[in-house]
């Protein structure tokens, strides 16, 4: 079986809030421009595009200078699910 991940983009206008909004949920207080708005299961992995209850604002990884725009490192971890996943090595439901 092969998944192939699809991008939903959302205007900007509307993510910028619901990150805003998210963020201050979990008691987030960092800069908004070093968070990712990222789901829970990575949409490589067949994660819900638009299920808002399932992204949140994620803090940039330790080390990260602020200022400098998202970082986080499991997104390369992700991918390489991703690519696993796709090689049939490993199911979806492992993945996720």
């Amino acid at each position: 079986m092969s998944w192939r991940w699809q991008e939903h983009p959302a205007p900007e206008a509307i993510t910028r809030q619901e990150k805003k909004l998210n963020a201050a949920s979990y008691g987030y207080k960092g800069s908004l421009g070093d968070a990712e708005y990222d789901h829970l299961i990575s949409l490589q992995l067949g994660g819900d595009p638009d299920n808002a209850r399932k992204l949140w604002g994620e803090p940039a990884d330790p080390g990260h200078k602020p200022g400098w725009g998202v970082n986080n490192l499991e997104d390369a971890v992700e991918t390489k699910l991703h690519t696993t996943v796709c090689s049939g090595k490993v199911t979806p439901k492992a993945a996720q």
